[in-house]
């Protein structure tokens, strides 16, 4: 999953969000995968980029995208993700 960094570089998309009042750009790959061991289900995994520092976050929820409130500052995000 790590390589998809290096591999998907071009595919990932951009949005502005304002993170503890300071206004951040982040770069983001979404995929949606079947994970598990023997009992699978679809999860989306987000990679994101935001200057050096690099996360893959996983949801079961596949529908969040930087609008729907996840990256507004001050504010729990309407379905976490777990890291």
């Amino acid at each position: 999953m790590k390589t998809l960094f290096d591999t998907q570089e071009k595919s990932f998309k951009t949005a502005a969000l304002s993170l503890y009042g300071k206004e951040e750009t982040v770069s983001y790959l979404c995929r949606d995968l079947l994970w598990g061991q023997e009992l699978y289900q679809e999860l989306r995994f987000v990679l994101a980029v935001m200057g050096e520092r690099r996360a893959i976050l996983v949801s079961t929820d596949r529908n969040p995208t930087p609008s729907s409130g996840s990256t507004r500052s001050g504010s729990q995000p309407k379905q976490p993700f777990v890291h």
